[in-house]
């Protein structure tokens, strides 16, 4: 069988393409470097006569722990550079239809280039498209950080040399992107079906939280973070609120700050060992709910992280009642501390190379290959951690290039040998009635 990406057995044996001209001056490593790129989606659109593919670029909000980064903090990225698989005497200006976001072309490095800024902890999809239908070949690329340091690797790109050819089955290799990208705004949060009714400050509530204390146990190798919770006997003065007597308090979300945001949305989920009385671990924040905390009494309220994260931040709450009424924290400019599992670095994750899994899906025409990677800690490649921006599964386009055509005459044939066996076969069950 193929390999992934194959060629051609008369393109097999040509040399690689020239590297760019500024590939000399890449000192970092793929792996040492805070940027990395992703092959997210390939397709051919027959009704456009165009391929379109589509590379994910990410910075990790922390240095690798191979870093070949001088600073402690990782910098933006603010250059991609691809270029074309091959050597002919082709204008890519002509056979570039559309570059997302805007790029340009360079025809002396003979590829397509974006001036973008990619900043820490985000990502951004580059999209191309070529006139025609294109395989994917072996191509270079480069990443240009805003402090001169580049690194150079190879990617599947649009060979844009070889001649129109029929082109595979219409097919498309989609990922949504579940990065963790989004800004924090400082709006309070306030989960569906939670409450109807907001009030402006918790002083106009009858309900409270007061952070207690984190503790770290050695034997179990987990941290406790405990929160009182409590529901006053009485209404304040202009109380928030349609009833003259108070509430019991059934919810409470307690969130990270905005200098904490995690690359993968199940991060918390992974780190929390459990909760009392238990709530869920979702994204950015843990969330109490069926709680009955009468008025005139109180609840503690307990987090337990895996491992020592004595670490401190602060975060907002949101305290809701049985009458659908919530207020956060945010609105009454109260600080309420929370756990900082951002302090450590080593909570963080990087990825190691995609591992292609088992073989292509077909042979010519435009198959599918399974691939894996881990995400590991940015301390040691041997820290498993699942806070890394993407995913650790996908597949890739592979074989792109047509079928020959004695393969579809073969296949046409034995279609038609089988229709003749069927019919004959019913014509002979058919006379014997």
């Amino acid at each position: 069988m193929a390999s992934s990406y194959a060629d051609s057995s008369n393109e097999a044996d040509e040399p690689p393409p020239p590297p760019p001209s500024e590939a000399e001056t890449c000192a970092c490593e793929v792996n040492e470097a805070e940027w990395y790129i992703n092959l997210n989606d390939y397709m051919y659109d027959d009704q456009k006569d165009r391929t379109y593919v589509q590379y994910e670029v990410c910075v990790y909000e922390v240095n690798p722990f191979s870093s070949c980064n001088p600073s402690e903090y990782p910098v933006a990225l603010e250059k991609l550079f691809i270029q074309i698989p091959c050597n002919c005497d082709v204008c890519i200006d002509f056979v570039t239809k559309d570059m997302i976001p805007h790029g340009h072309t360079a025809e002396m490095d003979r590829g397509w280039v974006w001036d973008f800024i990619v900043k820490p902890n985000e990502c951004q999809f580059f999209e191309l498209s070529v006139q025609g239908h294109a395989t994917l070949k072996a191509g270079l690329y480069q990443l240009f950080g805003t402090d001169d340091r580049c690194v150079n690797h190879t990617i599947p790109v649009p060979d844009v040399c070889e001649e129109v050819r029929e082109p595979p089955k219409q097919w498309a290799w989609l990922m949504e992107p579940t990065k963790n990208t989004e800004e924090c705004h400082n709006e309070p949060l306030f989960l569906q079906d939670m409450c109807h009714d907001m009030c402006e400050s918790t002083e106009n509530t009858e309900w409270s939280i007061e952070f207690s204390q984190s503790v770290y146990d050695e034997v179990t190798d987990t941290t406790v973070f405990e929160w009182t919770v409590s529901t006053s006997i009485s209404l304040p003065e202009n109380a928030c609120s349609m009833i003259e007597v108070p509430a019991a308090l059934t919810d409470v979300t307690i969130r990270m700050g905005c200098d904490c945001e995690p690359q993968s949305d199940t991060f918390l989920h992974s780190i929390t060992d459990h909760m009392i009385p238990s709530g869920l671990s979702l994204k950015n924040f843990w969330h109490f709910d069926h709680l009955d905390v009468k008025p005139g009494e109180s609840m503690k309220l307990q987090i337990v992280l895996k491992g020592d994260m004595r670490s401190e931040g602060f975060g907002d709450v949101t305290l809701a009642g049985g009458d659908h009424r919530c207020v956060s924290t945010l609105t009454s400019e109260t600080t309420i501390t929370v756990p900082n599992v951002c302090e450590n670095p080593c909570n963080f994750g990087e990825w190691t190379p995609w591992e292609m899994q088992g073989g292509c899906s077909a042979e010519c025409g435009g198959g599918e290959q399974l691939r894996q990677r881990s995400c590991v800690s940015v301390c040691g490649e041997g820290m498993l951690v699942d806070n890394c921006p993407g995913e650790a599964y996908g597949t890739v386009p592979c074989n792109t290039h047509s079928c020959p055509i004695w393969m579809r005459t073969d296949s046409s044939d034995d279609s038609s040998e089988s229709s003749s066996e069927s019919s004959s076969e019913s014509s002979s069950q058919h006379g014997g009635h």
